[in-house]
């Protein structure tokens, strides 16, 4: 953990690298590509902050992938609560 109560930066990145190799392992040719993996963002989207890991004990992961002969992108939030 960082002084700000998020995950320092090699922890991040270590879960980032085994979520991409679980989700191309499980979904194997079924995606073209994997846009991102974001490990505990500190903010969504609109700048609005989520609360620190330490704080809620709620680990966020927001994932995006093109399915193969999709045009579309799919967005997916997963949460994992102690």
């Amino acid at each position: 953990m960082d002084s700000n109560g998020r995950l320092n930066s090699k922890d991040r990145a270590m879960l980032e690298t085994e979520v991409r190799a679980a989700i191309q392992l499980g979904a194997g040719n079924d995606i073209v590509k994997l846009v991102s993996v974001v490990i505990d963002p500190a903010a969504n989207e609109n700048n609005i902050p989520y609360p620190a890991y330490n704080t809620d004990q709620t680990l966020r992961v927001f994932i995006k992938i093109v399915p193969f002969l999709g045009t579309d992108m799919i967005e997916l939030s997963v949460t994992f609560t102690l």
